[in-house]
């Protein structure tokens, strides 16, 4: 298992982050991700575990979210061999 923490995310991006109730609001949260994974490059913390969002893989597959009203998780699905 590996963890990625990144800090100091800009607000922009951590706002756009909406509760998973379907599919849909799991794929915007998916590409909300990778907005950030591309754009914030300098958020990557690979000295603490200092966090805004976390990203878990392995066998548990998820992604944390840290935002001014507490957190959530969703998980990192459309990834690896599932049947």
């Amino acid at each position: 298992m590996s963890l990625y923490f990144f800090n100091n995310v800009p607000a922009e991006y951590l706002d756009k982050f909406c509760a998973v109730r379907d599919a849909f609001s799991n794929l915007e949260n998916l590409l909300v991700t990778a907005e950030i994974l591309n754009t914030c490059h300098e958020s990557w913390n690979k000295e603490t575990k200092d966090f805004d969002l976390l990203i878990s893989t392995g066998t548990h597959k998820r992604i944390l979210v840290k935002k001014t009203d507490g957190f959530f998780y969703y998980e990192l699905t459309f990834s690896g061999n599932r049947v």
